[in-house]
């Protein structure tokens, strides 16, 4: 499966796809280049696993930041920041695919769920 989310500002979509990527697609009209240019960013570090779940993808509020789930082993969930692709978290934890992560909306802290029917938060240095 795949999962895409908008950035805030509308201009960027984020998708995490089965080829162990997660990627922000230029979605303004008009980009110079076509469609090849419309791949502004490729973030990788994480993986899928066999077991073909939808690992959801997401942006932080302020959109400086993109995080994703995994299937590694042991599980993970990933935050890069955008504009360098620079991994800046691998959070462990889940004992099965970490299906989503999400940031708060005003305070440095991620939620992540999984498969394995946990919970975790998770508090982000300032």
């Amino acid at each position: 499966g795949i999962n895409a989310e908008y950035m805030g500002d509308g201009e960027h979509l984020l998708t995490n796809a089965m080829d162990n990527t997660v990627r922000a697609w230029d979605v303004r009209p008009y980009v110079r280049g076509g469609d090849p240019a419309r791949c502004a960013k490729v973030f990788t570090g994480h993986s899928h696993g066999v077991d073909k779940n939808l690992l959801k993808c997401n942006w932080s509020p302020d959109s400086k930041r993109v995080c994703a789930g995994s299937s590694d082993t042991p599980t993970n969930a990933y935050i890069w920041d955008f504009e360098s692709r620079r991994m800046l978290y691998r959070l462990p934890g889940h004992k099965a695919a970490c299906n989503e992560i999400v940031f708060h909306p005003t305070a440095e802290v991620v939620l992540s769920c999984s498969s394995d029917t946990t919970m975790f938060l998770g508090e982000l240095a300032k």
